[in-house]
């Protein structure tokens, strides 16, 4: 082995292991229950929704349209969501991807499709849930540099990481778990994701105060010596 592979190999080991550093640090431990979460919706839409849903009402010949729809309703409003984050900051467009994911899990549990059922209904679930996403990978890029402004390539490996954590749990029990249980557990996730994120937020803002007020203190404390002198 020659010194420039030698080296190639380290630097790839020791990047490694601070990638997984920085996944078990705090503030990155509480926002992964959000991308985990959305993983695992991910993966109930592409597991769940063609086999229970789609092929087994309309057809596989239905799978490819639907599945269009819902990376088209993706699509649209990450080009939307992008303004939304500049001009209203994190809190609102959070919830709204909140409100969307709530609205999709719940349609999915309403509605039962049967030998009545139309195809624009499950259009309009795949469109949901399509809605969520792309709001979703929208603001995990714009979470990413503001949480992680020092270690931002870290922190989009983590986050990939986990949102795949979240699809193979999804794909894991798909045989084994009744579609029902596994809308419940999205919704404890959904929960979990807000409470996790408000925390964090919580966190982020103290932190912020702490370095704005850092240089006010520092230089009260030089005027305070320059005074006793």
């Amino acid at each position: 082995m020659n010194p420039s592979e030698s080296f190639s190999l380290k630097k790839v080991k020791n990047e490694l292991v601070a990638t997984m550093i920085h996944c078990l640090k705090l503030q990155q431990l509480l926002l992964t229950m959000f991308v985990f979460h959305q993983g695992m919706l991910v993966g109930f839409t592409t597991g769940e929704l063609t086999r229970a849903y789609v092929s087994c009402v309309f057809g596989v010949t239905q799978i490819g349209v639907a599945m269009s729809i819902e990376g088209a309703c993706a699509f649209i409003i990450s080009l939307f969501y992008g303004r939304i984050l500049g001009k209203f900051g994190r809190i609102l467009p959070f919830i709204g991807v909140i409100a969307l994911d709530l609205a999709y899990i719940t349609f999915a549990l309403l509605w039962v499709p049967n030998e009545n059922s139309q195809t624009w209904e499950v259009y309009l679930l795949l469109g949901v849930g399509g809605l969520g996403v792309g709001s979703a990978s929208a603001l995990t890029y714009y979470f990413v540099p503001v949480f992680f402004p020092n270690d931002t390539a870290r922190g989009f490996a983590s986050w990939t990481l986990w949102t795949g954590m979240g699809n193979l749990v999804q794909y894991a029990w798909s045989t084994s778990v009744c579609v029902r249980y596994k809308i419940y557990t999205l919704y404890g996730t959904t929960a979990l994701s807000v409470v996790t994120h408000v925390i964090a937020e919580i966190r982020h803002k103290r932190k912020q105060r702490k370095l704005i007020m850092e240089p006010k203190l520092t230089e009260i404390e030089s005027q305070s010596k320059f005074t006793k002198l």
